[in-house]
């Protein structure tokens, strides 16, 4: 008689909705909340249009990148909402976080990320396992690939390599036919000289 009274009582406190449309409809709401939160966050969907060409370094693979569309004004890159960006493989590439970018025929594929405020543009590639982050800007015919590293205020243009385990950061800019394959570099001293550096070079500090 005690526990049925426990029993008698306890319903009396908890209701709980006994048809299972009930729980559906609320995980439904929450759902499009949350959905709806994250959509507004997004800086960028990706388009219909895609491109696919070789592998810069992987010979007999293919790349399938997509054409992005900004969601959102990004002013620190001149980009407004509904503009056509760059490329990108799939949204791991690009973050949808902060003002990152990815302009005209830019493209970043494989396991590569843009991210924070960093900017490729012109017809530079981001791509393996490399990270390009800060407010660094790659651009021209640069290639960033490896598991090299790039961030700060850093330019890197011309035909600019970057690649191993490079780290290039603070106000380092370089437009020169060059190869970066290791060490960490935040100034260059030859590019703000008065005379144009146009010499091949390939760098390794260890």
């Amino acid at each position: 008689m005690p526990l049925m009274g426990c029993k008698s009582r306890l319903k009396s406190m908890v209701h709980l909705p006994s048809s299972p449309a009930f729980w559906v409809q609320n995980i439904s709401r929450k759902n499009h909340r949350m959905s709806n939160t994250f959509n507004k966050n997004r800086k960028y969907v990706l388009t219909d249009k895609t491109a696919t060409f070789p592998h810069p370094r992987w010979q007999g693979r293919e790349v399938t990148v997509h054409r992005i569309k900004a969601t959102r004004d990004i002013p620190e890159h001149n980009v407004i909402a509904g503009q056509l960006g760059g490329w990108i493989e799939s949204e791991h590439n690009l973050t949808q976080g902060n003002n990152a970018w990815v302009a005209d025929e830019g493209k970043v594929f494989d396991n590569a990320v843009c991210m924070v405020n960093a900017l490729v543009t012109g017809n530079a590639m981001l791509y393996e396992y490399a990270v390009h982050r800060g407010s660094s800007t790659l651009t021209g015919d640069a290639q960033q690939y490896g598991y090299s590293q790039t961030g700060g205020n850093s330019s890197l243009g011309g035909y600019t390599h970057i690649t191993g385990g490079a780290m290039v950061g603070g106000t380092y800019r370089d437009i020169r036919d060059i190869t970066i394959s290791a060490g960490t570099y935040t100034e260059n001293p030859l590019y703000a000289s008065d005379e144009p550096v146009t010499q091949s070079a390939y760098y390794t500090h260890q």
